[in-house]
């Protein structure tokens, strides 16, 4: 079974949280996390436009030799590096309704090659998905690489 899982910044105090989103019809949004009591939900109040969905792939943050060590969910809108056979890139990632909606790698074009996201379960547990692409940072706290991507 899929796992729908958001990330938003909290309007509270700028923290990130990880659950279930609630939007409501004038624009707020809000996280459902499990409460310290059992069977309660708590809902946080988070800011609409940093709220991203997982996309179902980890990545890693560090360096690359103790990726298994460092895994993390890939979001929408997460600022991630990859590399493949001596090229490398910089790339956002985002979802595309177009003609065929999903998630790829913004701007998917560099390095005279174009680039893809490819998450395997090989060596792993089915569905675990796992993909080589290094997690920099994301378009909310980090404005200075997407700007340096554009450069």
């Amino acid at each position: 079974m899929k796992e729908y899982i958001f990330r938003g910044k909290k309007i509270s105090d700028n923290r990130w949280i990880e659950g279930s989103l609630i939007q409501w019809p004038a624009g707020e949004a809000q996280i459902v996390v499990p409460g310290r009591e059992y069977g309660k939900m708590v809902a946080h109040g988070v800011v609409p436009e940093s709220v991203g969905i997982y996309i179902g792939i980890k990545g890693y943050t560090g360096e690359y030799e103790t990726r298994r060590e460092n895994e993390v969910k890939l979001f929408d809108g997460d600022i991630v590096e990859a590399r493949s056979e001596g090229s490398r890139g910089i790339f956002i990632i985002r979802y595309s309704q177009q003609s065929s909606p999903g998630f790829f790698l913004y701007p998917a074009w560099q390095s005279r090659k174009m680039w893809s996201i490819h998450g395997s379960d090989i060596g792993r547990s089915p569905g675990d998905y796992l993909d080589n692409l290094c997690v920099l940072g994301n378009i909310h706290d980090n404005p200075e690489l997407v700007k340096q991507m554009k450069a």
